[in-house]
């Protein structure tokens, strides 16, 4: 219930950092937190506006719910954003239009 979901959070990340470095040692480290970790794909990407980031498509389990997720980050200066899109693995191909478009969106002034 309530997925499809977007959202977003943000966190420090040393000045410099690159998506190259931050993305893959994300998608290294969600085996920790998910439970049945399963990474579909990751890779940079390009948002509408132009801004480079970095997009981590997998499966897991969390706090006993199965989910198919999206996790798109960007990186300004020293903070990270982690744009979360959420949906049920059954449904998630209908839903990922929709979550692309909300995630595709995210702009940073």
């Amino acid at each position: 219930e309530g997925l499809p979901s977007v959202s977003v959070a943000v966190q420090p990340v040393e000045e410099g950092t690159t998506l190259a470095e931050y993305g893959p040692r994300l998608s290294e480290g969600m085996g920790q937190i998910w439970g049945d970790y399963e990474l579909v794909s990751e890779g940079e990407i390009t948002l509408d506006d132009g801004t480079p980031a970095y997009e981590i498509v997998f499966s897991g389990t969390m706090e006993g719910y199965t989910l198919k997720a999206k996790y798109v980050i960007v990186i300004q200066g020293t903070q990270v954003f982690w744009v979360m899109g959420f949906s049920m693995p059954a449904t998630f191909e209908q839903d990922e239009a929709a979550l692309d478009e909300v995630i595709h969106s995210f702009h940073l002034e």
